[in-house]
């Protein structure tokens, strides 16, 4: 975890989110709450870069 305490709680929110969907959605890097997570498939292996647009 980082230093930071406002990033300790951003991460602990993460792994909240994937529990809380039982691993059906993961949350990538950088990922704030009300953010779009990513939708498990078998497709997303290798592809988060196409699917995952932080900018939008």
């Amino acid at each position: 975890m980082g230093r930071k305490v406002a990033e300790s709680i951003r991460q602990l929110q993460a792994f909240q989110h994937v529990r809380k969907t039982k691993g059906a959605e993961v949350c990538p890097a950088g990922w704030e709450p009300g953010k779009p997570t990513l939708k498990v498939t078998p497709d997303l292996a290798g592809n988060v870069w196409k699917i995952w647009k932080p900018d939008e």
